[in-house]
């Protein structure tokens, strides 16, 4: 099975939420031709962290599943 690592807080936001808030996009630099179950690995970086509120998120570790629907440029996404 493929996997994606993403930083925290962003691959917890996807996975589970918080706050209420989810994630549903995810931007990267590069097309993927994958479709279906993806791993969502957190990744260990603290680089993304804005405040201490998020050290208690796991880092390094697999969090869950997510299903890859489409992939399209930014410019032509639509919400």
């Amino acid at each position: 099975m493929k996997a994606l690592t993403i930083c925290q807080p962003y691959a917890s936001l996807i996975i589970h939420g918080i706050n209420g808030s989810m994630k549903r996009v995810e931007n990267r630099t590069w097309p993927t031709s994958h479709r279906g179950l993806l791993l969502v690995h957190a990744g260990k970086s603290k680089e993304w962290f804005f405040e201490d509120e998020h050290e208690d998120l796991p880092r390094g570790v697999l969090l869950g599943t997510v299903e890859v629907i489409d992939c399209v440029r930014i410019e032509e996404y639509r919400r």
